[in-house]
């Protein structure tokens, strides 16, 4: 027997130099970039800015620092356009003691309009580790261990005097650096939220509707914590979220991707996790930017930037001490992103940009963390070289050489809290999306209590301003009255079908987004007049326009919608692989919805390509009701059975008794005339049904063991024997490209969390004269020095 011992401590780097107790320091200040703790000496705020570098005509500017701030996590901007931050001291242990607690709220306000912040005001202290905020009505709301709060200024004098929670308690038990953040409203009135690394919450907004998250995963509530919902899952730790005109998002996450297309409904590649049955949906970038540690991430959409750092993303790394930038490429619905260089650099190693905001003044907001260290598993939690002190907040705009040399205003007076409505209102046409969706935010938070009171003269004059902003020239002004109107329960089923017509794909777009992701004021008389629109537009010119029509019917379509959406699944071009996952996923909504639709697979005027189609898309379907339409297709199904064995699987896994009985005599007798696929078959369906009993399975396995001794016995005679490994707890297989080029599923620790320590114990068999086997690690090659990091020992 062989015990294979592992101790995996990878996290949060993205080079093989760490600096900890023993440790060799790097001599050369380019190799303090690859530190864990960083050699260099702290800098004052201007010695940090005179060492950035940008590209021609960018400046970059201090906004707050040390003392009146200290290490900032996420930042937002209000419809006043004050500065939002959220700063922790206590971070990386969260405290025990709520009324100890040391962390805040701080609300940073430009008083006289020179593009200068001026006053920095407490908003809310007694907080723990904050990370997500985002200003809402007469205050925030604010994640702070363990709850998302509200936290609001009743009286008007700027600081927090009543608390409320919204949803809660998450999960913070397994990890404080990649908690609840990035909250994000979006155009249709929910907040959207990024859930961190390795915590397993399970949250109920009022309704008493649950949601589950393990990991990384993105949702989103209602502002009033009445309903939560989930959007995605997968990702490891997603720390930023940022959207563009289309209502796509997108995040920042680290140990995957660095940038991520976010689909509703949508499963993304984590530790070892599998897929949803569907697949992973496809990634937009091959690169990793030389690090795993990306936070904060920012789509530039306004005219302060010249043409070409236009609609780019911008991502924080906080290991390389850099922001990185992408290009964005739209192919149909596939969002494909390009390094096109770093954008701003740092002499200093420890600037830690962790958020990103574009702010309405055009300019780029930099939340720095600046610290000597910032993993936070390479370097022990306790250590003392752990700034809790400083923190910077920065400024990149561009100065056009036709300008003054004058800080960039912020326009508070066009939008802030002193705006008429109908100055309020234009602002929905900005070609800046910050002040779009501030202004949008701050029309429906100004009318909020108004919405039940009946009648209300200013109510009244913003309807009809919107209902007019649908007829306007401009599509953005169009998009918004709509949701303009939507927020303020005034949107028509008439309006809706007329937005569904627009000549601009942009706001057919929208308007399908209506119907696709806020049902809660959809009445029988819209669908009526709607649907019929909506399945015309699964041939629209615009694939973005096709794929949100289809998430439509996903949602409200009926049994006939899915032979729509599959005839248009085998229309999408080769080069659109976001496409075909959106049409996927729309149809497997519409199957787990109308069960009816599950029974297709039995149209025999379908063709051998439509039935694998529809029977694909039923391993995304976790029901008693998908295996049964499962084995219906195996009962005529003439291809051989070891080729459907992830139907079998599937079928197996979510059975009921009744259909495993007829599933297991199906698949026995299918495997009547071969020992070798009936080995294989039934070590499968022993797999899928682990502790569950069934009478024909057991019978099957006293015939399979009663005529296989022959077998066995010649097997475990043969001179090469495959081990079987097992762990407690159960380590999970994962797949992994070999040295040799060859991939192969390898049982992995990893999503037992990164510092798991464990033992995997094979099983007893006689020794031969070589043992051979594959190891998954991160020290490297047998051929490169051993980094240290990790350790397996054979016994």
């Amino acid at each position: 027997m062989l015990l294979l011992q592992s101790n995996d401590s990878l996290a949060d780097r993205s080079v093989a130099t760490s600096i900890g107790p023993g440790a060799i320091e790097p001599n050369s200040p380019q190799e303090w970039y690859g530190a864990g703790v960083r050699p260099s000496d702290k800098r004052s705020p201007e010695e940090e800015r005179l060492g950035f570098h940008l590209p021609p005509g960018f400046e970059i500017d201090l906004v707050a620092s040390e003392p009146a701030i200290a290490k900032p996590l996420n930042m937002a901007f209000d419809s006043r356009h004050r500065l939002w931050i959220t700063q922790t001291v206590e971070y990386p242990y969260p405290s025990t003691n709520d009324t100890t607690a040391r962390d805040c709220v701080k609300t940073l306000e430009d008083t006289d309009g020179d593009g200068t912040y001026d006053r920095v005001t407490t908003f809310a202290d007694g907080l723990n580790i904050p990370m997500g905020i985002l200003p809402i009505g007469d205050g925030a709301i604010v994640f702070s261990i363990p709850n998302l709060l509200h936290l609001r200024d009743t009286d008007g004098d700027g600081v927090c005097d009543q608390r409320d929670v919204i949803l809660g308690p998450f999960d913070t038990t397994r990890d404080t650096h990649g908690m609840v953040n990035a909250l994000r409203r979006g155009d249709d009135g929910w907040i959207y939220a990024c859930h961190g690394f390795n915590n397993q919450s399970t949250v109920a907004g009022r309704d008493g509707h649950k949601i589950s998250m393990t990991s990384g995963n993105t949702f989103r509530f209602r502002p009033d914590g009445s309903r939560v919902e989930l959007v995605s899952t997968g990702q490891v730790n997603p720390f930023g979220m940022t959207v563009d005109r289309w209502g796509n998002r997108f995040s920042a996450d680290c140990h995957s991707k660095p940038i991520t297309c976010l689909v509703r409904n949508a499963c993304y590649p984590s530790f070892g996790r599998p897929h949803d049955g569907l697949g992973f949906f496809p990634s937009m970038m091959d690169h990793l930017h030389g690090s795993t540690a990306i936070s904060g991430l920012s789509l530039y959409d306004a005219s302060g930037f010249p043409e070409q750092y236009r609609n780019q993303l911008y991502s924080g790394n906080v290991m390389t001490s850099r922001i990185n930038r992408d290009f964005v490429k739209r192919s149909g619905t596939t969002y494909e992103a390009t390094e096109v260089g770093d954008f701003l650099t740092s002499d200093d190693p420890w600037f830690r940009p962790v958020d990103i905001q574009l702010g309405p003044d055009g300019a780029l907001y930099v939340a720095d963390f600046y610290n000597r260290i910032i993993g936070h598993y390479e370097v022990p939690l306790e250590h003392p070289g752990r700034d809790r002190d400083s923190g910077r907040i920065w400024k990149i705009r561009y100065q056009s050489p036709n300008t003054s040399s004058s800080a960039i205003g912020l326009g508070s007076g066009s939008v802030g809290s002193d705006a008429t409505v109908e100055s309020l209102f234009n602002e929905l046409g900005s070609s800046n999306i910050t002040r779009r969706q501030l202004a949008l935010d701050g029309l429906t938070d100004r009318f909020a209590g108004k919405l039940s009171d009946g009648k209300s003269a200013e109510l009244d004059s913003l309807s009809r301003l919107a209902k007019n902003g649908l007829q306007a020239p401009s599509e953005l002004l169009r998009t918004n009255s709509m949701w303009l109107l939507n927020r303020l329960n005034r949107l028509t089923a008439p309006q809706i079908v007329g937005l569904l017509g627009d000549r601009e794909p942009l706001v057919r777009q929208h308007a399908l987004r209506r119907l696709a992701e806020t049902d809660d004021l959809i009445n029988g008389e819209c669908l009526v007049a709607a649907i019929p629109v909506v399945r015309g537009l699964l041939d629209d010119s615009e694939p973005m326009v096709v794929g949100t029509a289809a998430q439509v019917l996903g949602v409200h379509g009926n049994v006939a919608d899915a032979t729509l959406i599959l005839e248009r699944i085998k229309l999408v071009p080769d080069h659109d692989s976001m496409l075909l996952a959106r049409l996927r996923i729309a149809l497997r909504d519409l199957m787990i919805r109308e069960q009816d639709s599950l029974q297709l697979l039995q149209n025999n005027k379908l063709s051998t390509d439509d039935k694998r189609l529809y029977r694909d898309i039923l391993l995304g379907i976790k029901t008693s009701e998908a295996s049964q339409a499962i084995l219906r297709d195996l009962e005529i199904s003439k291809e051989p059975i070891v080729d459907l064995i992830p139907w079998i699987d599937h079928a197996a896994r979510y059975a009921s008794d009744i259909t495993l009985s007829e599933l297991v005599k199906l698949v026995r007798d299918r495997t009547a005339d071969s020992s070798a696929d009936r080995n294989v078959m039934f070590a499968k369906l022993k797999q899928s049904t682990a502790g569950r009993d069934n009478r024909e399975l057991s019978e099957w396995a006293e015939s399979v063991a009663a005529s296989s001794i022959a077998e066995i016995q010649a097997y475990l005679d043969s001179d090469s024997i495959p081990t079987l490994w097992t762990a407690e707890p159960m380590w999970k297989p994962e797949p992994r490209v070999a040295s040799d080029g060859q991939e192969g599923s390898y049982v992995s620790s990893l999503p037992l969390g990164e510092k798991h320590t464990g033992v995997l114990r094979s099983e007893d068999f006689l020794a031969p004269k070589t043992i051979s086997f594959w190891l998954v690690g991160h020290n490297g090659l047998p051929s490169v020095d051993d980094s240290q990091l990790n350790r397996a020992r054979i016994v």
